[in-house]
């Protein structure tokens, strides 16, 4: 039985026979020569009494240890112990036969004067090396590949055959792909960063060789500092410890779990609509949405805002889906578009897809506006509001509801990854609409479901982010964001105006946008990531800055002098009447909105409004 061939490779090795180095300890032994050897010379010569055979004696054992669960490695081993320890609480007479056989082995061994004959060795195989439990990976991470194990007995089943390497002409395309990136000065490099527990925006850099280098952190999304925020991580903490850390399965399959509906009922409350639908993250909402509502509306044809994020490009290039791309923020190019349509034929479906703030040129739609001119066309609108919700509006719901015409909008999509500081997407309509974006989007059908524990985060961040602590929290925020933008003009830097809080620096060239990031980062230690092409279009590249209510003006003026500093010796280009350097400390700043808690707005909608139940 494989009990008992098991059994043999580990004894043989502790009485000091030859044993083989397979992993397979089922197979490796028997194929040995010395294995054959001493099964013929027991064949030729059997003992009398089959109880004095070595062979059924070791049978006879292996069931025994079989038997009491111990298995034929621990056993062997207590053959090179002193007999007065016995960790395994063998019985005694267990181990009286073990020592019995381990004096029986040499007897089956071949004689001396019979030559024994090697077995023929084998050109080495390859087998995945495995990193030991104790190494981090770091120094074995390039070489996570086939390597050669030499063992001329590597023949158990384990082992790995050699594998005809990628065809040349294959492998081509992505070293030519690579290398293009590079030439471009394209190519992404990660930052490895470790972000400090309440002392954000502090953190470690870690560099390739192991130095590290503390920074302060200029471009995170996590706008308001909420993903360090002690009410959050309690929230987050509590609910590892009450339901561990996964969700378990798809929200059909056994994924839906309580925090999950607790916080798509506080999310559908935020934005004044029926229901609301949670994603694993806000690229994955606006895919699914918007390619659900393609497949579900015949014909349907969608208006994408020129600078609309890729999700939502991806969304809407659905089969037989039609797509019209309007100038940025251009309503006379988009009713001209909608109208040629409504012409031909007013039924068909259509959806206005835009955003609120975009996250690149920091400007903000006319959100209002783009409402009215979509309903008077028969359209639907379809509004992006993640890097809104949180930080605009008396609740932070976003700047539909700071506009106070979030009751205009029919689907409106955030996240949960950037204001809110967790991770996570979501979109909030009608009941209808979001039922049919649950029972067809293959996106949320076929994903885990987000793990409790960051449902239970966020519910936390959105709940507290309604309250005061957001009042003052987004007045804060939005005062720095002026205070900056203020010191930038002042010194003459490249600032990309805008009405919200993305703080761009034009740059115009990736080479030296990559060179700027580099400099601030070694020189200054300021963390700003560059923001090239595919993000942006080419010619258009930029460093893009986000303050947050936790950056000082210490914090500001540092990076401000730095960015003279490093723009001076790049000659990027700075204004004539730039100030040879920043004070620490402004005294005088762009007023900020004072703040207040508000009511929602009692505004009511028309009445043909489809949406006039949610006002």
């Amino acid at each position: 039985c494989n009990h008992f061939f098991a059994f043999l490779p580990f004894f043989a090795t502790s009485t000091g026979m030859a044993s083989p180095t397979s992993a397979c300890p089922y197979s490796g032994f028997m194929q040995t020569v010395l294995f054959k050897q001493l099964h013929q010379q027991v064949h030729q010569k059997p003992f009398a009494d089959p109880a004095k055979c070595p062979f059924m004696q070791l049978t006879q054992l292996s069931q025994r240890l079989k038997a009491i669960q111990t298995t034929p490695e621990m056993a062997a081993h207590l053959l090179n112990m002193d007999p007065s320890a016995n960790p395994l609480a063998l019985p005694k007479d267990t181990i009286e036969e073990l020592k019995n056989l381990k004096n029986l082995m040499p007897a089956l061994r071949p004689p001396s004067e019979v030559p024994v004959q090697p077995a023929p060795e084998p050109a080495p195989e390859l087998a995945l090396r495995q990193i030991p439990d104790d190494e981090d990976g770091e120094a074995n991470t390039p070489r996570i590949m086939q390597q050669p194990i030499e063992s001329p007995t590597r023949t158990g089943k384990y082992s790995v055959k050699p594998f005809p390497k990628m065809d040349n002409a294959i492998a081509q395309h992505f070293d030519s792909f690579l290398e293009n990136l590079h030439k471009e000065g394209r190519y992404r490099v990660f930052t490895e960063v470790e972000r400090h527990a309440n002392n954000f925006p502090n953190a470690t850099r870690y560099e390739k060789d192991g130095r590290t280098q503390e920074i302060v952190v200029w471009c995170s999304n996590d706008y308001l500092g909420m993903g360090q925020d002690p009410e959050v991580v309690e929230a987050c903490t509590n609910a590892v410890r009450s339901w561990g850390t996964g969700a378990g399965g798809t929200r059909n399959i056994s994924g839906t779990t309580h925090s999950h509906v607790l916080l798509e009922r506080q999310l559908a409350a935020h934005h004044n609509k029926e229901a609301a639908l949670v994603f694993n993250s806000g690229y994955v909402a606006n895919e699914s949405a918007l390619s659900t509502l393609g497949a579900l509306l015949p014909g349907c044809e969608f208006y994408s805002d020129d600078e609309n994020h890729a999700s939502m490009i991806h969304g809407m290039k659905g089969k037989g889906v039609k797509k019209f791309i309007w100038r940025h923020n251009d309503l006379k190019h988009l009713e001209e578009l909608l109208k040629a349509s409504y012409l031909k034929n007013p039924d068909t479906p259509r959806v206005v897809a835009f955003e609120s703030v975009y996250s690149m040129s920091g400007t903000i739609s006319p959100i209002g506006d783009i409402c009215d001119l979509a309903r008077k066309y028969n359209a639907l609108t379809y509004l992006d509001e993640v890097h809104a919700v949180g930080m605009y509006g008396p609740h932070g719901a976003g700047v539909a509801e700071r506009d106070q015409v979030m009751w205009k909008v029919d689907i409106i999509q955030g996240t949960l990854g950037k204001a809110y500081g967790v991770v996570g997407g979501y979109v909030a309509s009608s009941a209808a609409i979001v039922d049919s974006i649950r029972s067809k989007a293959p996106g949320f059908i076929f994903s885990t479901s987000t793990p409790p524990h960051v449902a239970a985060a966020a519910l936390a961040s959105v709940k507290a982010l309604r309250g005061v602590k957001g009042v003052m929290k987004r007045f804060t925020f939005h005062t720095n964001v002026q205070k900056l933008k203020q010191m930038m003009r002042a010194a003459g830097l490249p600032l990309m105006e805008g009405e919200s809080h993305i703080t761009p620096l034009f740059i115009g060239n990736p080479t030296l946008c990559k060179k700027a990031s580099d400099m601030l980062m070694a020189r200054h230690g300021i963390y700003v990531q560059p923001i090239n092409y595919p993000t942006v279009p080419k010619g258009t590249e930029r460093l893009r800055i986000t303050v947050s209510p936790v950056h000082t003006e210490a914090h500001m003026a540092h990076l401000v002098n730095s960015a003279v500093s490093v723009f001076r010796e790049l000659e990027i280009h700075l204004a004539a009447t730039a100030q040879s350097e920043i004070p620490s400390v402004v005294v005088e700043a762009a007023p900020a909105p004072t703040p207040k808690v508000a009511q929602r707005s009692q505004v009511a909608p028309p009445s043909g409004c489809p949406m006039h139940a949610q006002a």
